[in-house]
């Protein structure tokens, strides 16, 4: 009765081991190594209802914040929104952050730059999402990269 318990002790543990083993290779591959794929990154560029919004990731790097250069240009339209109110981050295509800061050019005006950053806690990344809401008349602008 004893060894048999033994034994099947041993299997389980033996089982969790691989598993576990596996987890990690399978996850290793996919997690952001720190600036590298900010670097490799390019700009993406939306050029809709009058307003010009270019966007370069500056810093992804796990455990610090993820942060994103972006940069209005308008000649006819006011820019005063709220960049913490109307972007979002999707990071895997499922994991949403809100915006934690804006260090760059107040609301108004028809230029505008400046550095939006995200406090993102997740390890299983393959793409990046970066959504601004309602500019220009633009329900949704979308920046996508994908992850490598």
């Amino acid at each position: 009765m004893k060894i048999k318990i033994v034994q099947i002790i041993i299997f389980t543990l033996t089982v969790v081991t691989v598993l576990l083993a596996f987890w990690v290779y399978w996850r290793s591959g996919r997690d952001v190594s720190p600036n590298s794929s900010a670097a490799a990154l390019e700009a993406r560029i939306s050029d809709e209802g009058g307003v010009q919004i270019k966007v370069e990731p500056q810093s992804l790097s796990l455990g610090s914040s993820w942060d994103f250069k972006v940069t209005f240009d308008t000649h006819s339209v006011a820019l005063d929104q709220d960049l913490l109110k109307i972007a979002k981050l999707v990071v895997g295509g499922r994991d949403t952050y809100s915006p934690t800061n804006w260090e760059g050019s107040p609301i108004g005006g028809h230029h505008r730059s400046g550095v939006l950053s995200f406090a993102v806690s997740t390890v299983l990344l393959q793409t990046v999402e970066l959504q601004i809401l309602e500019v220009g008349g633009v329900s949704k602008r979308s920046f996508q990269w994908e992850l490598k």
